[in-house]
Formats: C-alpha cells, sequence, structure tokens
C-alpha cells in the first residue's frame, strides 16, 4: 500500500490546506500537524499523526 503525502499550500483560520498525493484537497488542523510547518513542506500521516516529510 502506498503511503499518502500532504503538500500544504496555505493556511486559513485554524487549518492547513493541503494538496494530497491522490489529488485531493485535505484540510488539517493545526492541532494535527507539526508546530513548525509551513507553507511547501510536506507530510506523510503515519501512526496516527502527521509528521514532516525528510
Amino acid at each position: 500500500m502506498d503511503q499518502k503525502t500532504y503538500l500544504i499550500v496555505d493556511f486559513i483560520e485554524d487549518r492547513a490546506i493541503t494538496t494530497c498525493s491522490d489529488g485531493r484537497t485535505v484540510e488539517i488542523e493545526f492541532e494535527n500537524i507539526p508546530e513548525d510547518s509551513k507553507k511547501g513542506d510536506t507530510l506523510l500521516h503515519t501512526e496516527g499523526t502527521y509528521v514532516k516529510q525528510k
């Protein structure tokens, strides 16, 4: 199974707006992403949390 990635493209109110590797737009609440996240970061959803892809 391929792991999906999420590219942060914007921030609105209390959410990060991301583009998923499957083409969907996904909104993720700030409390669920690393504090130092910024536009252009790529996140992986692993073990129930989002982490920055290295």
